[in-house]
């Protein structure tokens, strides 16, 4: 009975660790972003070791990761911003990209016949189950050095339905929605 009481303060203790620290990283990032230069965030969104913000005056995005307390912070221009996905379980869900991105569809199947038309045309495949594991939005950025960035909603398994599935793909939702507008915005000054 002991070893279980022991176990059971452990996991309690190791779980508020990992509040604190998230908590921690995310105060961090907050700050970070507040003092980059040419840059007022309009708007952040902070998930664990990664976060996303936009200024919607300079229409330029900051995208922000705390690897092991370093942290790194690149900013881009919304015309920057190519696709953004939120994947469940290495699913895509849903999927948003630049306008001038279908157009390649049709180049490439013109070019490359039907094998250029399925890789201009791929989609994720919806999968339905009764547990999640992850949540993740994917936004894919015109920057060949780094083009994929990365936030984490969910990454604990939880019941489809349920409290923290809600609350996690509602914030997933969000970010991907923004992340369309300011597509949107950026094909909008191209024409």
């Amino acid at each position: 009975m002991e070893i279980i009481v022991g176990f059971l303060v452990l996991f309690f203790l190791s779980g508020i660790i990992a509040l604190l620290v998230r908590s921690l990283n995310k105060k961090a990032m907050s700050e970070f972003i507040a003092k980059l230069a040419n840059f007022d965030a309009s708007q952040q969104i902070i998930n664990g070791n990664s976060g996303f913000a936009f200024d919607e005056q300079r229409k330029k995005v900051c995208l922000i990761e705390n690897t092991y307390g370093t942290i790194k912070a690149r900013v881009v221009n919304y015309k920057d911003l190519l696709s953004s996905e939120i994947h469940e379980d290495g699913q895509t869900i849903m999927r948003t990209s630049r306008s001038s991105q279908i157009g390649g569809a049709i180049v490439g199947g013109v070019l490359l016949g039907g094998v250029g038309a399925v890789i201009g045309g791929l989609s994720g495949k919806t999968v339905s189950a009764d547990k999640v594991r992850r949540i993740e939005v994917l936004i894919t950025v015109n920057d060949t050095a780094q083009p994929l960035h990365s936030l984490t909603f969910l990454d604990i398994e939880t019941s489809k339905g349920g409290f923290v599935y809600n609350e996690s793909i509602k914030h997933a939702r969000h970010l991907h929605a923004l992340i369309d507008v300011l597509i949107k915005q950026a094909d909008a000054d191209v024409k």
